[in-house]
């Protein structure tokens, strides 16, 4: 492997994925006081049975599809700060198309809302349209997030931190898969599944935005105390 692999990013690239991991803390931040937000605004969706894309329909349906919105933001602009602020032998290509695919998949979630409905099965294309683009979503955000977290270990930077990324995206696949199990039972517990799955996938999001975050902004402080 080429020695380029393991150069350290530049001053600029550092700074612009300490940008862009501010970004998409705070749009995770945004969508986790949405969410919890709209369970006090529509108290008529009891948050063990129904999912959080009911909120988009109806009064405050605005704060929901902002939260898609930002999710779509919070990946995309990750997706951005790893390619500046990960050495090219800890970020994976593939990872990062199936990322960029995932934030792009949740504009498409935010644009076309859910059908209201007991089982949540959709009556319209519109409706289907949104089932489709978040389960395909999810999905290419949870391949992401395993093939990154497996990747991050060849960036030093990383290296003390490389564990928690991986867990979280175990846990998110975890929690995909009960999810869907829960639904395949009829189970009367799917919005607390759905709850899980979102938490996870935020929470992985949040973490590995966080830690690239406060290891670009160290690696910009060093390249310009050696430039100085």
């Amino acid at each position: 492997m080429s020695s380029s692999n393991f150069v350290a990013p530049t001053q600029q690239a550092s700074h612009a994925a300490a940008r862009a991991s501010a970004a998409t803390l705070g749009a995770v931040i945004y969508t986790f006081g949405a969410l919890l937000v709209l369970h006090f605004l529509r108290p008529e969706y009891d948050p063990v049975l129904r999912v959080i894309s009911n909120y988009a329909v109806g009064p405050y349906g605005f704060l929901m599809t902002s939260a898609f919105f930002a999710i779509a933001l919070s990946m995309l602009s990750l997706t951005f700060a790893i390619h500046k602020g990960v050495v090219p032998a800890g970020r994976s290509r593939a990872g990062l198309i199936l990322l960029t695919a995932a934030g792009v998949g949740f504009l498409i979630v935010a644009i076309f809302p859910t059908d209201v409905t007991p089982d949540d099965s959709p009556t319209t294309t519109v409706g289907a349209i949104h089932i489709l683009a978040s389960v395909t979503s999810l999905l290419l955000f949870i391949l992401a997030a395993l093939l990154l977290s497996r990747r991050f270990r060849k960036d030093s930077t990383w290296l003390s931190f490389r564990r928690t990324p991986l867990r979280l995206a175990l846990a998110c696949l975890a929690a995909f898969i009960a999810f869907f199990a829960i639904k395949a039972a009829n189970l009367p517990i799917g919005g607390v599944g759905q709850r899980v799955l979102v938490i996870t996938v935020l929470l992985w999001l949040s973490v590995t935005g966080n830690h690239l975050r406060h290891v670009s902004l160290r690696s910009a402080k060093v390249v310009e105390q050696e430039a100085a």
